[in-house]
């Protein structure tokens, strides 16, 4: 059975969301027009259609009805289709996360061959990538050798974030963590998101230690501060394992070990590794130092200086979050 892309996508947003959608909603989440979601609903129609299910559109609002024995065999059948076909951005999404692991340049056919495209396709991509990835980076080619991402560390693991996020927004993360997507197809559908960008066991792991940290604090922490540490925190070890890390304190984050945090810091990172506070090195304790001071935010009144943007992008997303539930 073929599935496209774009059916596909509509599809997981149906299953993964308890809640019905709109077109609109649709629409804006593929980044399509109303009117491209609805092409893509007749397709979406057929393939519930041979697993006994319908695409109910009541009142405007979109779910997937039938028994739930046809919805369980559907779901697995939808992960066994879900690498029938990549969109555009997928695959350029899927080329920049590989480039951010790997640390020897990479064969265009290797990447061609992973996503099932020619090699003129991931040159198509690699040339659109560049063009959103701004001054800051580039991608290296080397005839002979492949393909390398140059960019600085901070770069790199900021652009791993932005990945993360547009993977799994943080609603999602806080049910997956929380155990609230009981299915085990929907959670294996999560993880799959995660693929050749950060382990699913290593996120769980730090998500478990940051939790225990969490408790023990006098003030309390928002759901928003604590995904976002959890989500730095792995990508600091993430980056340690594969040799990519942080050695000595980076001039910009000298400052971090005169903070109350960086004990903290070491102490977390340590618990995460399983390893010896002594031998966990001091530039990724000053890395998630900083982390720990953004999430203070919410309590205290911290002065910027000195502290650059990492807080500062904190406080605009407590900010961004406190006038969504504002406004809805």
């Amino acid at each position: 059975m073929y599935l496209s892309a774009r059916a596909r996508l509509i599809l997981e947003f149906l299953l993964m969301n308890k809640v019905n959608v709109t077109n609109a909603v649709l629409a804006s989440e593929l980044d399509v027009s109303e009117r491209t979601v609805r092409r893509a609903l007749h397709e979406v129609e057929a393939i519930l259609d041979t697993f006994q299910l319908k695409l109910s559109k009541e009142n405007s609002q979109l779910s997937i009805i039938g028994t739930e024995i046809n919805r369980q065999n559907f779901k697995w059948q939808l992960l066994d289709l879900a690498h029938n076909e990549f969109t555009p951005l997928e695959r350029q999404n899927f080329i920049l996360k590989t480039l951010l692991r790997e640390t020897e340049p990479l064969k265009l056919m290797a990447l061609a061959t992973d996503l099932s495209v020619t090699i003129s396709t991931i040159s198509s991509d690699l040339v659109k990538l560049e063009e959103v990835l701004g001054k800051d980076v580039s991608i290296e080619r080397k005839r002979g050798s492949g393909i390398r991402l140059k960019a600085s560390e901070n770069k790199k693991r900021e652009m791993m974030s932005d990945l993360f996020g547009s993977a799994l927004p943080k609603n999602t993360l806080y049910h997956y963590f929380n155990q609230q997507m009981e299915e085990a197809e929907v959670q294996s559908m999560i993880e799959d998101k995660l693929l050749n960008l950060l382990d699913a066991n290593l996120l769980n792991r730090v998500e478990q230690v940051v939790r225990e940290w969490r408790t023990g604090l006098k003030n309390s922490v928002t759901d928003d501060a604590y995904l976002t540490l959890i989500v730095h925190i792995t990508i600091s070890i993430e980056r340690l394992l594969n040799g990519q890390h942080l050695v000595a304190v980076p001039a910009n984050l000298v400052e971090a070990i005169d903070y109350p945090e960086y004990q903290i810091a070491k102490a977390l990172l340590a618990e995460c590794l399983e390893m010896e506070e002594s031998v966990v090195p001091l530039g990724e304790v000053a890395y998630v130092t900083m982390h720990l001071r953004g999430v203070k935010f919410q309590t205290e009144k911290i002065d910027l200086a000195g502290i650059e943007g990492i807080q500062a992008v904190t406080l605009a997303n407590h900010l961004i979050t406190r006038i969504a539930d504002e406004i809805h």
